[in-house]
């Protein structure tokens, strides 16, 4: 089942704030008005593109944070007295260099098989739009496990992303039964806004835990003091 063009439109308009990509916007937003959508819904598309683009840099802010933590203050190495360059740093700098090429092959892998995913969705309509959202979905979280196995630091962006995929493909394969629990509304905004609360969901319920940990922490060291 294919989206309606004005849905479509308004998730391009969306996600091109989060990309921060201007050319796209101002495309998509005309686009937009010409399918006869209301200004408060594209400013509401907006506000959201804001929304993610803002967790987006949080999840950089504090992945550069603990990658600094993690970086050895002399990556090149240190010179000895006949210039030469300590054996073990060179080794660091080789190990380095490995994990960010294991990294990007693994990114490249993903984006051949959202590729490969999505063209023969779009291609064959017998398969359902469901289907290439959970498809996503399992690509992204499953990239992501791949990498924990591989002991490289793992994307938060690809486990939120593939979670909201997997939780959209669902609804769109779940939509006769959403059609009875909601029989007089729109599917398109029951499912968007059931995607608006798992998202919400997905950035505080993170982000609680931490508060709650430094909490407990910080009293615990109290207690001992």
């Amino acid at each position: 089942m294919k989206l309606d063009h004005r849905i479509g439109e308004l998730i391009a308009v969306g996600a091109s704030v989060a990309a921060g990509c201007q050319p796209c916007l101002n495309y998509h937003v005309n686009h937009t008005l010409e399918s006869e959508a209301g200004q408060e819904e594209i400013k509401e598309a907006i506000e959201i593109g804001k929304m993610v683009r803002r967790g987006a840099a949080t999840n950089m802010d504090r992945f550069v944070a603990e990658l600094s933590q993690r970086i050895t203050p002399s990556v090149h190495g240190t010179n000895d007295e006949c210039g030469a360059v300590h054996p073990h740093n060179k080794s660091q700098k080789v190990k380095m260099d490995k994990t960010q090429f294991s990294s990007n092959k693994l990114k490249r892998v993903a984006w051949g098989l959202l590729a490969i995913l999505w063209g023969t969705t779009i291609l064959f309509d017998f398969i359902p739009f469901g289907i290439g959202l959970i498809g996503s979905g399992l690509i992204l979280i499953g990239v992501n496990i791949i990498r924990a196995m591989n002991n490289l630091s793992i994307e938060n962006d690809n486990g939120m992303i593939g979670t909201l995929a997997l939780a959209w493909g669902g609804l769109e394969l779940g939509r006769p039964f959403l059609r009875q629990l909601f029989p007089s509304a729109d599917l398109d905004w029951v499912i968007f806004a059931i995607l608006l609360v798992g998202f919400g969901a997905i950035v505080l319920v993170p982000e609680r835990l931490r508060i709650r940990k430094a909490g407990f922490g910080e009293s615990h060291l109290g207690t001992k003091e």
